[in-house]
Parts: C-alpha cells; sequence; structure tokens
C-alpha cells in the first residue's frame, strides 16, 4: 500500500510558483523582442550593403533601432531611404585636377574637403551662384551623393522572415527563462 500526502504548506509553494509565471512569460517577451529588433537591424544593414555594393560601416548611421521598453512590447527598427553620401559609400578615385571617379561615374570639378563643422566629404562645384552682397560670381558646392537601391524589397524580405523566426525565439527565451528561475515546487 502506498499512501501519499500533500501538506499546506506545499500547495501554498505550488501557487506561488505559479503566480509568479505571468513575469517570466514578460520577460522572455521582451527579451526575444528585443534580440529580433537587433537580429533584424544586422540583417537589413548586410543585405542593403550587399545589394548596393558599399561597405556596412556607411550604413551604421542609416538606421535607428528602439527596442521594447518596460511597458511597451513593440520594436522599431528604421532605416533611411534618401541617398547615401558618397564618403560613406566607398573610396574614390581622385584624377588629378578633373575630379574624382566612383564606379565608373566621373564628378568633374569634385574634390575631397572637411567643412569647418567637421564634416568630412566629397563635393563639387554646380552652376554659377552670384553672391548678394558683393555682386561678384561665386560657384554653388554640393555634396556627391548616391542613391540607395533595393531597400524596399530588402525590408520585405526580412520582414516576412522575422515574424517566423519571432515565434521562435520567443519559445527559445520562454524556455531559457522558466529554466533559469525554475517553476520552483
Amino acid at each position: 500500500m502506498i499512501e501519499a500526502s500533500v501538506s499546506r504548506r506545499d500547495t501554498d509553494r505550488i501557487i506561488r510558483s505559479f503566480s509568479e509565471l505571468p513575469l517570466q512569460i514578460i520577460r522572455a517577451k521582451r527579451r526575444a523582442m528585443k534580440r529580433e529588433t537587433q537580429r533584424i537591424a544586422t540583417l537589413t544593414r548586410r543585405e542593403l550593403a550587399a545589394k548596393n555594393n558599399i561597405p556596412q560601416k556607411g550604413l551604421r548611421a542609416r538606421k535607428r533601432i528602439k527596442t521594447p521598453v518596460s511597458f511597451s512590447d513593440l520594436g522599431i527598427v528604421w532605416v533611411g531611404y534618401n541617398d547615401l553620401a558618397l564618403v560613406y559609400a566607398g573610396q574614390p578615385r581622385k584624377i588629378k585636377n578633373n575630379g574624382i571617379v566612383f564606379r565608373g561615374v566621373h564628378y568633374p570639378d569634385a574634390f575631397e574637403a572637411t567643412m569647418r563643422s567637421g564634416h568630412h566629404g566629397y563635393w563639387r562645384r554646380t552652376g554659377e551662384m552670384t553672391n548678394p552682397v558683393s555682386g561678384k560670381p561665386k560657384r554653388k558646392i554640393e555634396e556627391i551623393k548616391i542613391p540607395l537601391e533595393h531597400v524596399s524589397e530588402v525590408i520585405q524580405a526580412v520582414r516576412i522572415e522575422s515574424g517566423v523566426r519571432l515565434q521562435d525565439r520567443f519559445a527559445q527565451e520562454l524556455n531559457f527563462e522558466l529554466n533559469r528561475n525554475g517553476i520552483r515546487v
């Protein structure tokens, strides 16, 4: 004959451990969102750099990441669509007294300079502009930029993949949270 008994103290401990479970689920969900948001940002930068044939380092400033905070479960990855300054796209070849060449495109009257603000870049002189004070002609200067292509395609592909991946990541994080803290009986 086998006899089993459960004391009141044991049942109270079991009830307390299950009351801690929602907090573990919230922590696991937040950690999964944070890690997946970081992964999406890295994957987006990697894919954009590969498709546009530019270094990943140049795209570092083109994205913003907002990871979930304590009161929200929303993770945001923002990627800029605007043209990329040539200084971030790679090293152009300089032609003596005749500008620069980048990927087979010749930019006459282009030069490399650091502005007073400290911004370093490649610039070109365009058109004529008259100085309103002295009336003397003055050349207008603009920074050379190259277009970023395939941005919406990359974002769409990463978005599709991340939905499935987030579910797996949440299962992993919940498993970690339950095994780390455990449901102490």
